[in-house]
């Protein structure tokens, strides 16, 4: 993937949406694209928040556990990027 197909596959309004080209080759030349397939884990609740992810294309489903250790999936509004703390609006009722 270059600069320009990833510009085109950014949500407007995202995070990387207004970089500039040069800026975006270099967001690529620091990654590592991974290939996931449907039931895969992304990261792990407790996770170090070392990373950024970029969802290309498909779903995520984001759960967690409570306190009860029962798994509760939140109501996400994640805007096209998010890092290993779930940034975004999250609604946990």
């Amino acid at each position: 993937m270059n600069a320009s197909e990833l510009a085109a596959i950014l949500p407007q309004g995202s995070l990387f949406s207004a970089c500039r080209a040069d800026e975006l080759a270099d967001l690529l030349a620091l990654s590592t694209r991974h290939d996931m397939k449907k039931g895969q884990t992304l990261l792990l609740q407790g996770d170090p928040g070392d990373q950024v992810l970029i969802l290309l294309s498909g779903n995520a489903k984001v759960t967690m556990v409570a306190m009860n250790g029962r798994e509760k999936t939140p109501q996400c509004n994640l805007r096209g990027v998010t890092n290993n703390r779930l940034s975004g609006h999250t609604d946990t009722r």
